[in-house]
């Protein structure tokens, strides 16, 4: 039986794991997730999960607007000291 860095068995590690962490379904599908892909049941879930967060579906709304975010930032690094002024 394959034996891990501490000296555990792999199969008892698992069992530990399973015990703290019990499937649950797919936020995505329902189906019972697994181990390799938690908290999806599959690859193909959690890329779909991640092209949402990538494509902004999951954004946070804020209050601000985007024109106050950006001037913050360009106040921020003036007054940090840098300058797009070449000297």
């Amino acid at each position: 039986m394959p034996v891990d860095r501490s000296g555990i068995h792999m199969a008892d590690r698992s069992l530990d794991r399973q015990k703290k962490h019990p499937p649950r379904p797919c936020p995505l599908c329902a189906k019972m997730s697994i181990a390799k892909f938690r908290p999806f049941c599959s690859a193909r879930c959690a890329n779909i999960d991640l092209h949402h967060w990538l494509g902004g579906k999951y954004a946070i709304p804020t209050e601000e607007t985007p024109d106050a975010l950006n001037s913050g930032a360009e106040n921020q690094r003036l007054q940090d000291g840098d300058s797009d002024e070449s000297v």
